[in-house]
């Protein structure tokens, strides 16, 4: 996952694969959560879970019943990816004859969860729609891949609790969304209403011929 900062501030950057942090697979709410701190102008390319300070381990694209949150036990929000961006607060500096300690700054940054290499014991997927067990374990879901290293520090940031930017998307196998209509079959019919007497190319100079 690719996260840019257009701005030239820092933002902070909760984000969420199939409803867990990417960083400590927690469901919280965007403020709460841990963040990426990103500073002006930055882009991060995230490989996968946070699983500790050094190292991560890959996304990939699998069947709920294969995903880090299967293994969580919680699949209720499988198939989103979810960024939200906040802003730093901005600081008054007030001048005053005699010293004044400031106020402590509180902290967003929490310690990764250790490795969950192995998945709870009793964890049960929940569905994330109405189907039968067996369908909701084939619906898209995001898994746990191989280790990469990918080291992080932490730091603080008080961010504005209003965010500034949310994105929100949904992904789905290609069988599924023909089954809830969202692509049409491609059937005889459907190849009809496709079809065109010529390729649609730039036409040529004039005098050449093709």
């Amino acid at each position: 996952l690719r996260l840019s900062n257009p701005t030239g501030e820092r933002v902070a950057v909760a984000l969420s694969v199939d409803g867990l942090n990417v960083v400590d697979a927690r469901h919280t709410t965007a403020l709460d959560a841990t963040k990426w701190v990103l500073s002006p102008y930055a882009t991060v390319e995230i490989p996968g879970w946070q699983v500790n300070g050094e190292t991560s381990r890959r996304f990939f694209f699998t069947e709920t019943g294969r995903s880090y949150a299967k293994w969580i036990g919680d699949t209720r929000n499988v198939g989103t990816i979810e960024a939200v961006f906040f802003r730093e607060k901005r600081r008054l500096v007030e001048i005053r004859p005699q010293f004044s300690p400031a106020a402590p700054r509180s902290e967003v940054r929490r310690e990764a969860a250790a490795d969950a290499s192995e998945p709870k014991d009793g964890a049960t997927a929940k569905g994330a729609v109405k189907a039968s067990p067996d369908d909701a374990e084939r619906f898209a879901a995001t898994g746990i891949g191989e280790r990469t290293s990918f080291p992080v520090t932490w730091t603080d940031f008080d961010e504005d609790p209003a965010p500034a930017a949310r994105v929100a998307l949904r992904y789905e196998f290609h069988r599924e969304l023909l089954r809830l209509g969202v692509l049409q079959q491609e059937d005889q019919l459907y190849a009809r209403d496709r079809a065109r007497g010529f390729e649609h190319r730039y036409a040529p100079e004039p005098g050449r011929r093709r």
